[in-house]
């Protein structure tokens, strides 16, 4: 791993340690120099809908079913809104998923 993906595996610690073999968002924040903290908070927020939303259905509701519950019920929206730079991943995901 390069002293620039290692930089960016530490970054993304802060919103994920889920310590898993295989990590959709780590893969992506570490391999795409392009990626924004921006999308990727969001992504990450999409995900957890995603996981919780999913053992509420008892089946997998796909990444496409938590982007669309993530527009439909304003979350969208909500996160344009409430993002800056400034705001921490934490605080987000505290007036997200209180």
């Amino acid at each position: 791993m390069t002293q620039s993906e290692q930089k960016k595996d530490e970054e993304l610690k802060v919103i994920c340690d889920c310590n898993k073999p295989y990590c959709f968002l780590r893969e992506i924040v570490v391999h795409d120099s392009k990626y924004s903290k921006r999308l990727i908070y969001q992504m990450k927020l999409v995900e957890i809908l995603k996981y919780d939303r999913s053992q509420k259905a008892g089946k997998d509701i796909e990444w496409s079913g938590a982007m669309q519950i993530w527009i439909d019920e304003g979350l969208a929206k909500k996160f344009a809104d409430t993002y800056t730079e400034e705001i921490s991943y934490k605080e987000l995901e505290k007036q997200f998923f209180k």
